[in-house]
């Protein structure tokens, strides 16, 4: 996915990823999220919204959808749309 090229792989490698992004003291963080449940092309996705550091307003902005593909009823693959906003990790 442009710009970024990052593939994660486990659980492991995907929770490191987020919680650097998630916490408040990293170069990397994001904002605070909330997430939507919803559906994309007929698959379960979510929908992230985010209020960034430094945004004065009180809404959460559209950040990216997750579209999974579920096997065996666990997740097997998940590819995300992000709007990226100009930032490049």
């Amino acid at each position: 996915m442009p710009p970024w090229t990052l593939w994660l792989a486990g659980r492991p490698a995907v929770m490191a990823a987020l919680t650097e992004s998630w916490d408040p003291r990293s170069p990397d963080y994001v904002g605070r999220f909330r997430m939507l449940a919803t559906g994309a092309n007929g698959q379960p996705s979510g929908a992230a919204y985010v209020r960034a550091p430094g945004d004065d307003a009180p809404v959460h902005r559209a950040f990216a959808v997750g579209v999974l593909r579920i096997e065996d009823g666990r997740i097997a693959d998940m590819v995300a749309f992000h709007h990226n906003k100009g930032r490049n990790p």
